[in-house]
């Protein structure tokens, strides 16, 4: 038995799920560990805007703001293993050869 990758099916828009991960804000103003830091959700690039103000930029305050407002959400899909992983021989060849096994031996 072996499992093979089929990743040539679309998974239905239905099955992809978001799942907001927590922010991640070290001691002494937060509780996260480092454990908790997701390499894919918290590493963000803000790239420069042109004609902002350098005042605006200096302002921390409102940066902070922006970034407890707006929550990360990762999208997984649960059940992937159903879409992408076909097992080799599948259910029905087991049941082809169960039904071909009972009907050689009733002969």
């Amino acid at each position: 038995m072996s499992a093979e990758l089929c990743d040539d099916v679309e998974i239905p828009s239905e099955e992809i799920k978001d799942i907001e991960i927590p922010d991640f804000i070290l001691p002494p103003r937060g509780q996260s560990v480092a454990e908790e830091f997701d390499l894919l959700a918290h590493l963000e690039i803000d790239e420069p805007v042109e004609g902002e103000d350098e005042e605006e930029q200096d302002d921390p305050g409102a940066e902070a703001v922006a970034e407890v407002a707006k929550p990360i959400y990762r999208k997984t899909v649960p059940n992937i293993e159903k879409y992408w992983l076909r097992m080799e021989p599948d259910e029905h060849s087991y049941i082809e050869v169960i039904i071909r096994t009972f009907a050689s031996g009733l002969d």
